[in-house]
């Protein structure tokens, strides 16, 4: 009857021990699923930024976009072009 209780016991025992490994299991399941999730927003986000990029150096490969550049963004001229500059406020429309 003694032996019948002890063993009833560690069986018990037994039975909650692996359902607290199990809960550890399932709590550290639930952290590494969502470090997945925010590690793949990630990774698309950096995809975009590499295809934008990729856009960028095809647009700086291109003459007509890099004269572009020149032209109206660091206001340079050709050799032997005259630059004209307006003085004064723009005409309001």
């Amino acid at each position: 009857m003694k032996f019948r209780f002890v063993l009833n016991l560690l069986l018990i025992l037994l039975f909650l021990y692996f359902i607290f490994l199990i809960r550890e299991d399932i709590i550290r399941l639930a952290e590494v699923k969502d470090r997945s999730k925010q590690i793949n927003k990630l990774l698309q986000n950096e995809k975009e930024r590499t295809i934008y990029l990729d856009g960028q150096i095809q647009k700086l490969k291109d003459s007509s976009f890099v004269e572009y550049l020149a032209r109206y963004k660091l206001g340079l001229v050709k050799k032997g072009e005259i630059l004209f500059k307006p003085v004064g406020k723009a005409p309001q429309n």
